[in-house]
């Protein structure tokens, strides 16, 4: 039995512990029509102020002594703050440590950075994606690590009955969802990459399709789609820095959509995130560099005092 309601097929005809309960699973990415993403003068202004300052910054990256430190540093704070949105967390300098003594959090929040560093050359698909969450839960004690679920994920402690409730895609319609979804990934659809970004991030996080992870590796998601359709060719921003800060509106935003199907609210938010994040990075980057050119100023024995 199937209804409708905003952008979900859900179904009826489930059972667990003989309650009923509906599975949410998303519209094809593929089927959705200029309609739905009107490209109106909000939405054209923040693409450019978007792609401006991604310009900017892959520009000084490029550029900047050293890229790789700075790119290591940013890719740990992109994992501290992407794991403190999934409530995992551990000071900032306990991350930073290099011995081999971490504490468990610490230790989850490098996964997510060796997730990043091992996958970001390589080409976006469900493979690599249950690749990502191998290793972003390498030292979970999870089952079914690496795979989707296989069983009914319920994000809550108890089942409900309310239409209202969100269940993730169950695990009857993963294969179907997950073959859009990398198709929409790999398609060459004339669609800006910033909203495909946003749009391939909202329906991995609505499908849901791991018991754990989800959120990180969805995050990952997006730089690694930015990354292969060469907007950046280095990680270079942290796209966590205002999801975490706008938490409860980044999780308001996503189960907004998932009710009424507005694609376009969702979009211009995930974009308004990319802005503040790559504002923050050139800020980031230009205080890099300056801090640099004093150091090597101050090591310089030939420097005039006059």
């Amino acid at each position: 039995m199937f209804t409708h309601l905003g952008c979900y097929e859900f179904q009826v005809s489930r059972k667990y512990d003989k309650r009923s309960y509906y599975t949410f699973t998303p519209k094809p990415l593929r089927s959705l029509t200029d309609s739905v993403l009107p490209m109106d003068e909000q939405m054209i202004t923040l693409l450019l102020q978007a792609h401006r300052l991604l310009g900017i910054i892959e520009g000084m990256s490029r550029h900047m002594p050293d890229v790789d430190t700075y790119i290591n540093m940013l890719m740990k704070k992109e994992a501290h703050l992407s794991c403190q949105i999934d409530g995992i967390n551990a000071p900032f300098y306990d991350v930073l440590d290099s011995s081999s003594k971490k504490s468990k959090n610490a230790v989850h929040i490098y996964n997510c950075v060796t997730a990043m560093k091992y996958a970001q050359e390589k080409t976006v698909s469900n493979q690599l994606i249950c690749e990502v969450q191998r290793i972003v839960l390498r030292d979970n004690d999870c089952n079914n690590i690496g795979k989707f679920s296989e069983t009914q994920i319920f994000l809550k402690p108890y089942v409900s009955s309310n239409i209202q409730e969100y269940n993730p895609t169950a695990p009857e319609d993963l294969e179907l969802a997950l073959d859009d979804l990398e198709k929409f990934i790999t398609a060459d659809n004339n669609i800006d990459i910033l909203i495909k970004s946003a749009l391939i991030h909202y329906q991995f996080e609505t499908i849901h399709p791991f018991e754990e992870g989800n959120g990180r590796v969805g995050r990952i998601l997006a730089m690694l789609i930015l990354m292969q359709n060469k907007v950046l060719s280095k990680p270079v921003i942290s796209l966590s820095y205002d999801l975490f800060h706008d938490k409860a509106e980044y999780f308001d935003r996503l189960s907004s959509t998932q009710r009424n199907g507005n694609y376009a609210q969702w979009v211009k938010f995930f974009i308004r995130a990319i802005i503040v994040a790559a504002d923050n990075s050139v800020k980031q980057i230009e205080s890099f560099i300056a801090i640099r050119n004093k150091n090597i100023e101050g090591r310089n024995p030939f420097k005039s005092t006059y």
